[in-house]
């Protein structure tokens, strides 16, 4: 038995809203004949994506069109400094890799600043893996203090 477009319509909703890479407000959703069509204006490529993700894994769901704009000023829904901070916090504290190293974090209007020391090779990873870690929330920045390093070193 086919799925219903507006139980389809329900179900992609729903996963949006339950998805904490995805500000559901900002995504409209319509569906035609078990086509899922997502507009509207997200503030990162990584919710657009997790936006068209999550719909195609409905039941009932035979395409999406994603049509939502990435606009990186898009405030709507904007994640607070602070979450982005302990996000970033926790992801550099679970990583075995970076257990003993000395890093501190900080976030300026969505801008994550790494300071700190870690040893050996991983000295570059610290700021990929916060952006990873922030799914995206954060502005991406390659440098801080105009360096090109995430993290300076001694």
């Amino acid at each position: 038995m086919a799925t219903s477009d507006e139980l389809i319509k329900k179900n992609v909703v729903d996963e949006l809203y339950w998805n904490d890479s995805v500000d559901a407000s900002c995504v409209k959703v319509e569906v035609e004949q078990g086509v899922v069509f997502l507009s509207g204006t997200v503030s990162n490529y990584r919710a657009r994506t997790a936006s068209a993700e999550s719909a195609a894994g409905i039941h009932g769901v035979l395409n999406v069109q994603n049509r939502i704009v990435v606009d990186p000023n898009h405030t709507a829904g904007a994640t607070p400094d602070e979450v982005i901070q302990d996000t970033a916090v926790k992801a550099l504290c679970w990583n075995p890799d970076f257990q003993g190293a000395n890093i501190t974090v900080n976030v300026n209007q969505g801008v994550v600043v790494l300071e700190g020391t870690v040893g050996g090779p991983l000295e570059e990873k610290p700021g990929r893996k916060c952006r990873r870690a922030t799914d995206g929330r954060a502005q991406d920045r390659e440098s801080v203090g105009g360096r090109a390093d995430p993290v300076p070193r001694r």
